[in-house]
């Protein structure tokens, strides 16, 4: 699905970004949350991947129970 794909390109990105070497040195208290062990690295990756499945489970969830019940909001939503 979707939200998977999401999910996964999300965590990989953060991956890429978090263990190149030069913005690791250049921005420490920034990069670095992944840790340097391969367990403990999958481990990290593996609750990112469900935070933000969930967290994108939720977003679609939310807007569609707003449109069941109000129309007027998701225009106001949508049109800003």
């Amino acid at each position: 699905s979707s939200i998977a794909t999401s999910s996964i390109m999300s965590c990989l990105i953060s991956d890429d970004f978090d263990t190149v070497p030069t913005k690791r040195k250049l921005t420490p208290e920034f990069y670095g949350f992944l840790p340097k062990t391969i367990k403990r690295r999958m481990l990290s990756l593996t609750l990112m991947l469900i935070a933000s499945e969930f967290n994108l489970l939720l977003r679609t969830l939310s807007f569609v129970l707003i449109s069941m019940t109000s129309t007027r909001l998701i225009s106001a939503i949508y049109l800003g």
